[in-house]
């Protein structure tokens, strides 16, 4: 059917495409696992969204401090406008 030449040349052919499908199985195997952390990250995110959260409080402090620095800003024109 073959001859011994023809027979040599196809072992490497099926030898890079064994390589080629051992590789492109790896591929799948990563993808299908950053697909899944990343399902699960996005699950975790959703599942949160119904949580209530503390809204943030400004401080009396800062508020007076900034109080300060708007009223000194008004007093003192940054450019000849008037």
């Amino acid at each position: 059917m073959f001859s011994a030449v023809e027979s040599r040349s196809i072992r490497p052919s099926v030898r890079n495409r064994r390589a080629h499908i051992e590789a492109y199985s790896r591929l799948e195997v990563l993808w299908a696992l950053a697909s899944f952390v990343v399902l699960i990250l996005c699950w975790d995110a959703a599942w949160r969204l119904d949580e209530r959260i503390s809204v943030p409080r400004v401080r009396i402090a800062h508020a007076l401090e900034e109080e300060r620095s708007l009223g000194q800003a008004t007093t003192q024109p940054l450019s000849d406008f008037e």
